[in-house]
């Protein structure tokens, strides 16, 4: 799901600078620096990378059980909730133009506080991404930045939040327990 997510967040960002710019695929997801060179593996674009996931371990539920047809039940993992942090950063080759790329993304993330999954193309559970700006620290973002293995370049981050996570392989239905008979042995 979360590359659904991703995606679907390039691409609608993408569309958004498109119609403000007249400049087509504008954005990628990409992570940004080519691991084999050390360099940057897209110039020209607004890269969207994923930098960090965490659960959600306060939304976690914890039922691990639910009844299907015929009073049957079966064992169930709830759902993971995730956090992403997502970094969209300008890889243009002049600054003004990488901070112009970076005032489109705040804008587009201004309206955009929340995305349905019905809205996301291949997802088909319920429920919501909630998308907010990210303000780290100059020491949290040098450790960023260390991190990613690139110089800094004009950025912003997002933090992404619920994005829900299932097996898609349930567990067979075992019949219910009806009755329990407890007896003394003396």
């Amino acid at each position: 799901m979360l590359n659904l997510v991703t995606t679907h967040l390039v691409d609608a960002l993408s569309t958004y600078i498109d119609v403000r710019t007249g400049t087509a695929d504008a954005v990628v997801q990409s992570q940004l620096v080519d691991q084999g060179t050390g360099r940057l593996s897209v110039t020209g674009k607004l890269v969207l990378t994923v930098v960090r996931l965490e659960e959600d371990r306060l939304s976690r539920s914890v039922e691990h059980y639910e009844r299907v047809a015929g009073g049957a039940v079966r064992a169930v993992e709830p759902p993971i909730r995730l956090t992403a942090w997502m970094l969209l950063a300008a890889t243009h080759d002049t600054y003004t133009e990488a901070l112009k790329a970076v005032g489109h993304a705040v804008t587009f993330f201004q309206h955009l506080r929340s995305v349905d999954f019905a809205a996301v193309d291949g997802v088909e559970d319920t429920g919501r991404l909630l998308i907010e700006m990210d303000s780290p620290t100059f020491e949290e973002m040098n450790h960023l930045w260390g991190t990613v293995g690139a110089k800094y370049l004009p950025s912003v981050l997002y933090r992404v939040r619920l994005l829900s996570l299932t097996d898609a392989r349930p567990a067979t239905p075992q019949p219910a327990i009806g009755r329990l008979d407890i007896t003394a042995e003396a």
